[in-house]
């Protein structure tokens, strides 16, 4: 099997509580979600939608499933579980080595709006409206770093109106009452020191570029489901794996250099694993090497009770 990384994102989703809360929301095909979440960190599709044979064949899936028959792609969004929402992981930090008060950088990319976390490009919140964000950004309390390229006029009215501090690198229209902070810097925050608060962005350009990266990633690159009905569904997968691919990347090497989903994708999107399915479990052997060290040390090498999509089977990772 070509890559482990969707049998790896296992271990974080469940840490997580996001294997429970599918579980609990009584998603009416499983394996089909499995398949579209396993998109987001395979390799990106050719031609449209095709997807090359070692791609199809790593999926997460039960052999018993209709969804194992070989394609390019599922044909249409799993069912949303009785009329209710898709269960997002929870808006929160994830980071443990993120700071308290840290900001949070908002993107909006071709799919709509991002919310990641400055340190480790964790994604917090990702919504097709401004709204999801807001609600989510509101929730953690955290001051906003927002990029010329997302902060329209309408954007940052939106986040004043919803009383959050953010600092911007585009310049104010003659109507908008923004404070003047440094050199390119503006922020709707009168009440803090001008530089303490210009401090706080001085990485802003580059954040703003990293994110780009993670979107076109994750977002553009590899959509897991094709049609427009498929939009919210995109978004929930794609945080799941950007969380799973940022919890590998910031674990493993954060200490020595900038971690972000990004840099996990591409080293271990060639990682291959063996995978043997049992009568209540399945195994996943991936080789033994300085990434499996890795990996192993940092506790990925473990066992994942319950799978939903895997008919309650367990997933058993470790070398071999």
């Amino acid at each position: 099997m070509p890559s482990a990384l969707p049998w790896l994102a296992l271990v974080l989703l469940h840490h997580a509580g996001w294997l429970d809360a599918v579980a609990a929301a009584a998603v009416p095909d499983p394996p089909a979600l499995a398949a579209a979440l396993a998109c987001k960190l395979l390799a990106p599709p050719a031609r449209g939608w095709r997807r090359d044979p070692g791609s199809r064949a790593a999926r997460p899936r039960s052999p018993a499933s209709p969804s194992t028959t070989p394609g390019s792609t599922p044909s249409r969004p799993p069912r949303r579980p009785g009329g209710a929402r898709w269960p997002r992981p929870p808006p929160r930090r994830w980071s443990t080595a993120t700071r308290a008060g840290a900001p949070l950088l908002l993107h909006r990319g071709a799919a709509g709006f991002l919310l990641v976390e400055a340190e480790g490009l964790f994604v917090v919140a990702a919504a097709a409206d401004l709204g999801g964000v807001i609600a989510a950004a509101t929730a953690l309390g955290e001051l906003l770093l927002v990029p010329a390229a997302t902060a329209t006029a309408a954007v940052l009215d939106r986040l004043d109106l919803a009383n959050l501090r953010f600092i911007t690198d585009a310049a104010p229209l003659r109507h908008e009452p923004w404070r003047r902070l440094a050199a390119r810097r503006w922020s709707n925050d009168g009440a803090r020191d001008a530089a303490a608060l210009a401090a706080r962005a001085d990485r802003l350009d580059e954040l703003a570029a990293r994110v780009v990266e993670l979107d076109a990633a994750l977002w553009r690159d590899r959509p897991a489901l094709p049609g427009p009905d498929a939009a919210v569904l995109e978004d929930v997968l794609g945080q799941a794996a950007a969380l799973a691919l940022g919890d590998v990347a910031w674990t493993l090497f954060a200490a020595r250099e900038p971690a972000t989903p990004v840099l996990a994708l591409r080293r271990f999107a060639d990682l291959d694993a063996c995978v043997t399915f049992g009568a209540d479990d399945v195994r996943v052997r991936v080789p033994l090497g300085r990434r499996h060290g890795d990996l192993f040390f940092h506790g990925y090498m473990t066992r994942v009770p319950a799978v939903p999509w895997l008919g309650g089977r367990a997933v058993e990772l470790a070398g071999g």
